[in-house]
């Protein structure tokens, strides 16, 4: 993991927001067909980062898209996001804690200010009121409700 808290701590190839979209339940769409190979210099692009992480174990890899594979790597990349030199990132976790504990016990305004904040500075103005930009939204100011409870997106409806 400490190899991974480097991709993330420099932002290599904004590998970080890719952690941020994974460790919120999203794939990643993404073609990697190049393969790194154990005992190479460290890789330098996107997808040999990449490949490393499905090699180490980190990611999966299947149909083009890139996931993290199960609960407790999903808890390992929470941890290394953590770290305050993350800045922002850092200060997105410690909201969804906020947000989960403001939730059970029914503090409104609490949680009416924090959506408005990851609304206002994640979401770019021409999708401000798309669905899948507000799912987003709720995705990231309750990234933490994972560790204690199973979080699933809405059902599509086919309409």
């Amino acid at each position: 993991m400490d190899e991974v808290k480097e991709y993330l701590k420099y932002n290599i190839r904004e590998i970080r927001e890719d952690v941020i979209k994974m460790v919120s339940g999203e794939e990643i769409d993404i073609s990697i067909k190049e393969e790194f190979r154990a005992g190479q210099a460290a890789p330098r692009t996107k997808k040999e980062i990449y490949s490393a992480m499905i090699i180490l174990g980190f990611l999966s890899y299947s149909d083009g898209y890139l996931k993290i594979p199960n609960k407790e790597l999903m808890q390992e990349f929470e941890k290394a996001l953590e770290d305050e030199s993350f800045g922002y990132v850092a200060e997105i976790i410690d909201n969804s804690k906020k947000m989960l504990k403001a939730t059970v016990s029914e503090d409104t305004e609490t949680i009416v200010k924090i959506l408005h904040d990851i609304h206002n500075s994640e979401i770019p103005i021409l999708q401000y009121n798309d669905e899948n930009s507000l799912a987003c939204v709720l995705t990231l100011a309750y990234l933490s409700a994972r560790d204690t409870y199973r979080v699933e997106r809405e059902e599509k409806s086919g309409k």
